[in-house]
């Protein structure tokens, strides 16, 4: 998977900051302690991550056009240890949803259950009522809008010759590696442009400042015309950007965070992401702390899952109850590994999005060293 991903990636090398008002044209390397960290920090689209890892899955595990309606606990017949724990054997949950397409409700069991549906997760708000009182205004609206998208270099360069000299080709494509952004300092908004692979290239806006509950643009029709309207005084070369993007793959995203909740485990159900820590994304670590989660959780229950498979393989799985239930100890053990870190990320994040400052490259560092424990040997 990793050499998949990294064929596609570009090395990341800096940014180059253009002030719309003053001209000033600042570019700020890659700190070199970076470079130094496993094989350096690249920029991957997430399209390609996304393919690469559902490749290795087999056909029909990934569904689409389910609505999950409720999750139970089967807890009937169950023997409940000293701990409170019940044996694995007797932890069976039940996950009912509806087909869009049918609107028919249907049901699935498993031993196991990942709640990683984002920052308004419904898997949280069934299986943990005392965070129901999440909202997203006021106190979670970090008054930030962004939007995202993905351009082909072909797309980017058409028209160029009917600008009128207004940009050219060293504009358009950003150096290899560095992220060509334009800022406008007194209202806070940002446009940047960088390569993602080859022939793709990835732009990152921002609008701070903004009620998401109540922005004047919301009836506007298209993402597009919002992207116009919001950076109608930015450079003809911005402009450019705008128009070469095709509405369909531009991505419109409100900017909320939530407190890193104090539980993550239910039985044998967890939390993971943003399902449970969504942060500010001005350190722009959010998608990777999420992927951390992934991996380490991997990491914990992959002997578990192996024995039971093997178990099943061949044909000697046991009734006779264990004490207390691994599983359940596995994901405690996740969240142990995973709090002090993702609460030291999320509060810096916190600090960097009220002082618009860019983080210091030691923490970076710090950040881009995790390893999961079964390679750091972190018990």
């Amino acid at each position: 998977l990793a050499n998949e991903v990294f064929a596609s990636a570009i090395k990341y090398q800096g940014i180059i900051r253009h002030d719309i008002h003053s001209g000033e044209v600042t570019t700020v390397s890659s700190p070199p302690q970076l470079a130094t960290i496993g094989r350096g920090i690249y920029s991957a689209a997430w399209y390609i991550l996304q393919q690469s890892l559902s490749n290795m899955i087999p056909d029909g595990v990934i569904q689409f056009g389910k609505v999950l309606e409720s999750i139970s606990v089967e807890k009937k017949n169950a023997q409940e240890y000293d701990n409170g724990d019940l044996g694995d054997e007797d932890s069976i949950i039940t996950v009912t949803y509806r087909d869009r397409h049918t609107n028919q409700l249907e049901q699935k069991t498993c031993r196991i259950l990942v709640g990683a549906d984002g920052i308004k997760s419904t898997v949280r708000n069934l299986l943990f009522p005392e965070y129901k009182h999440i909202s997203f205004h006021d106190k979670n609206d970090l008054h930030r809008k962004m939007f995202r998208g993905i351009i082909s270099k072909e797309k980017l360069l058409t028209g160029l010759t009917n600008e009128n000299n207004q940009t050219n080709i060293e504009d358009v494509l950003p150096p290899s590696g560095y992220t060509n952004a334009y800022i406008c300092r007194t209202t806070d908004r940002v446009f940047a442009m960088r390569q993602l692979a080859d022939t793709v290239y990835s732009f990152t806006s921002a609008v701070n400042g903004i009620n998401n509950s109540s922005s004047d643009l919301e009836g506007t029709s298209t993402k597009k015309i919002k992207l116009h309207d919001y950076f109608e005084d930015f450079p003809p070369i911005v402009q450019h950007w705008i128009q070469a993007v095709e509405e369909d793959a531009i991505y419109e995203n409100d900017i909320y965070d939530i407190d890193v909740l104090s539980q993550w485990t239910r039985d044998t159900c967890i939390l993971i992401g943003d399902a449970c820590h969504a942060m500010s994304p001005s350190l722009g670590q959010g998608g990777n702390v999420g992927l951390e989660d992934a991996v380490e959780l991997g990491a914990q229950l992959r002997p578990i899952l192996q024995e039971y498979s093997k178990k099943e393989k061949e044909g000697v799985m046991t009734h006779k109850k264990q004490k207390g239930s691994i599983i359940k100890t596995a994901l405690d053990r996740f969240e142990a590994l995973r709090m002090e870190r993702v609460k030291l990320i999320h509060e810096t994040s916190r600090h960097y999005q009220r002082s618009s400052n860019e983080g210091d490259p030691s923490f970076k560092s710090w950040v881009y060293s995790w390893q999961p424990s079964f390679i750091s040997g972190k018990d």
